[in-house]
């Protein structure tokens, strides 16, 4: 009789189906794909970067499989204190986390990216490989910042930033209308490696940057600058 009952036990355990681990898994990796209609966790593939990031765990990995919807960034970021910085279009990062491109890939976040939490004491990396980040007009590629977006170390590697610089007197963040590709205020040592950085629709103003860094090392090899003033 023992045995009987283990049996039923067992085929109740086995027709039981499999439940999509959704959790923030260290050292995991997930997919974007915004083509997809809903989210597909079975698949670690998620319609949004945003959703992705709340994913995938500290030290993991997002890999872009097309390139992302600019209506995901809805909402912008804001930093205060030394440069008092405004991103319009922004997704933020807030954990350590590897953000690239499929293989032999290389697909384009059509709007900012900014480091930025609530708790903690900073985050220890931030990688970028393999992708072409177009932000909205006057808003830097990629922001770090010591006021609650600080990151130990930012690498970036084989990256495109598309740049759009303000008109002249229509500056939309805090710092008389300075524009980066990269912007890092007191938070992080900076590796770049291999990345080109253009202005688009228009030449420099006077205000665009490619690296902007303070009290930082910042480590440039191979990279390409294009239509700065």
């Amino acid at each position: 009789a023992a045995i009987a009952v283990l049996a039923v036990a067992l085929a109740v355990f086995a027709a039981v189906p499999a439940v999509a681990d959704d959790s923030d898994a260290a050292g995991s990796t997930v997919y974007v794909d915004s083509t997809i209609e809903t989210d597909d966790a079975s698949n670690s593939t998620y319609k949004t970067l945003t959703k992705a990031l709340g994913v995938v765990g500290d030290n993991g990995t997002i890999i872009l499989k097309v390139n992302l919807d600019a209506s995901e960034a809805t909402t912008g970021l804001s930093y205060s204190g030394g440069p008092n910085v405004t991103l319009t279009k922004a997704v933020a990062i807030d954990k350590s986390v590897t953000i690239k491109s499929a293989d032999g890939k290389k697909y384009t976040i059509p709007f900012a990216l900014g480091v930025k939490y609530t708790n903690g004491n900073g985050l220890d990396y931030v990688a970028l490989e393999n992708i072409i980040v177009k932000p909205a007009e006057g808003d830097n590629g990629f922001t770090a910042h010591t006021n609650n977006g600080c990151v130990a170390k930012v690498t970036i590697t084989g990256c495109e930033f598309q740049i759009t610089p303000c008109d002249a007197g229509d500056f939309n963040n805090g710092m008389s209308g300075q524009v980066a590709a990269v912007l890092d205020y007191m938070s992080s040592d900076v590796t770049i490696t291999d990345t080109d950085f253009k202005i688009v629709n228009g030449p420099g103003n006077g205000y665009t940057t490619a690296v902007m860094s303070w009290n930082k090392d910042v480590t440039v090899t191979g990279c390409n600058v294009t239509g700065y003033s």
